[in-house]
């Protein structure tokens, strides 16, 4: 018998999810999405966000130390 292989996708998150996991207002997000300063993905309608993505782009914005 075959089996069948599933393939686990992660949880998309809202606009919510992200503020709260970057500790700013949804309405910075909503900016940063007219802007185009954040990666999202249209589901339909709906905004959603792949937290892989979001961590990533926290992580290359990030500003070395002065030395």
């Amino acid at each position: 018998m075959k089996e069948s292989t599933q393939i686990e996708e992660p949880r998309l998150w809202t606009i919510k999810d992200v503020a709260a996991f970057l500790n700013v207002k949804e309405s910075a997000i909503r900016c940063w999405i007219f802007e185009r300063r954040i990666r999202f993905h249209k589901v339909g309608v709906l905004i959603r966000f792949i937290p892989g993505e979001i961590s990533d782009d926290v992580r290359a914005n990030k500003i070395g130390q002065r030395v």
